[in-house]
């Protein structure tokens, strides 16, 4: 909204958080951990504020459409967290704690735009394209779907760059 301070952000009316996307399907529910309120019910049409922790259920799948018409497919018992996404300036970054989460991100036009996804073994980078990931504690695959991938370890002392085609996998530790 505009006057919200946040180029591209929309203003959700809970505390003056910013809206990231929104939950496009849900089966059969998420909940979310949303400013000191734990494990709230997350359906369909509900908003996905910056700094939100999902989590789906055993069962559960949600799927969040991102304000810039990328989508994220959550798998079961995972946990994630749109930590930024601002589709004025394409700077997007997520974090999945654990679990599965496909990607479809739009294309990255702006100079110094980025879509990351963070996991605790790898960083995924993106220009626009498609990937799965899965995540631990331990080790994070990755596999990308169309377009390119880049994958990185968070280890410091391992700083290797992969860049995934179509078909192509890679588990980092």
């Amino acid at each position: 909204q505009p006057g919200d301070g946040i180029p591209g952000g929309q203003q959700s009316g809970a505390g003056g958080t910013t809206t990231a996307g929104t939950v496009t399907r849900e089966m059969p529910h998420g909940t979310v951990d949303r400013q000191g309120q734990q494990n709230v019910p997350l359906r369909i049409n509900d908003p996905v504020d910056w700094n939100d922790l999902i989590h789906t259920l055993g069962a559960g799948r949600l799927q969040i459409t991102l304000n810039d018409g990328s989508v994220l497919s959550v798998g079961s018992r995972s946990e994630m967290r749109v930590i930024k996404h601002d589709p004025e300036s394409q700077q997007t970054q997520i974090e999945l704690t654990v679990g599965k989460m496909r990607a479809d991100v739009q294309k990255i036009t702006k100079p110094g735009g980025k879509f990351e996804v963070h996991t605790k073994t790898a960083v995924i980078g993106v220009v626009g394209t498609s990937f799965v990931i899965d995540s631990d504690n331990n080790q994070t695959r990755i596999c990308g779907i169309e377009g390119e991938t880049q994958v990185s370890g968070t280890d410091p002392n391992n700083p290797q760059t992969v860049t995934l085609h179509k078909g192509e996998c890679v588990v980092v530790m």
